[in-house]
């Protein structure tokens, strides 16, 4: 699993140079120490509890979340860069293989960005805060459970309607839908980055290969070449 930064450095890649645009720190989250991720760029993030176990991912191996503790927090470094972001990108590789409804991905101080999973049956739908605020829920489904799927998400406060501030790809193709869209993200009461943890909700599942992009906008071509027809882009190579 990784997990990346991005900031103003430019550093080249084995395979898609353009995605290495921004670059600030890389988490190889394969490690199975259950306390402790570090990373090259020095944003370090820590258990919150020792529940940690890895599993088989889209890449090596995964963290497989307990559904009782948050799967790993920063140490206020990436908050820092996050809160006040007017544009990023998030993308991730998720499979919802609990036994509960819900399964938290991402979520930025209390909800000012999160998201999570919610099964529907034989679905899985998802639900997206932004400033606590809930703009897309239950909408985006046909995504099966359980199944593996790749999940980008591509936030641009400056866009001219709320389908230009917020898309929302799954294996790469968009989905629509998505209102009252925020020009920014606010900086919350508890200013701290969380993987495993959104809207009251623990990772159900396996979460893998998270890339965090900010102040850039994936294209869609950037998008198709991270899903690799399916086997996804080994970020690593940067």
């Amino acid at each position: 699993m990784s997990f990346l930064i991005l900031n103003s450095k430019v550093r080249k890649g084995a395979t898609a140079t353009d995605l290495a645009i921004n670059v600030a720190a890389y988490y190889a989250l394969e490690e199975a120490s259950g306390t402790r991720e570090d990373t090259k760029g020095g944003y370090d993030m820590d258990v919150e509890v020792n529940s940690v176990t890895n599993t088989a991912g889209i890449i090596g191996n995964a963290a497989l979340g307990a559904t009782t503790a948050y799967v790993y927090r920063d140490n206020a470094d990436i908050a820092a860069l996050f809160g006040g972001a007017t544009k990023f990108s998030l993308n991730f590789w998720h499979n919802q293989t609990g036994a509960t409804n819900r399964s938290g991905i991402f979520r930025y101080s209390n909800d000012r960005f999160s998201i999570m999973f919610l099964k529907s049956g034989a679905d899985t739908n998802m639900s997206i805060n932004m400033n606590g605020s809930s703009v897309r829920y239950a909408a985006i489904s046909g995504m099966g459970y359980p199944a593996t799927h790749m999940v980008t998400i591509v936030y641009d406060g400056g866009g001219a309607a709320d389908a230009d501030r917020l898309k929302v790809y799954v294996n790469a193709v968009e989905k629509t839908g998505g209102t009252s869209i925020p020009t920014s993200i606010s900086t919350g009461t508890d200013n701290k980055v969380y993987l495993g943890d959104a809207q009251g909700w623990k990772l159900d599942g396996w979460l893998d290969e998270v890339s965090l992009f900010l102040a850039y906008a994936l294209s869609a071509a950037d998008i198709t070449r991270l899903y690799n027809g399916g086997a996804a882009l080994a970020l690593a190579d940067f």
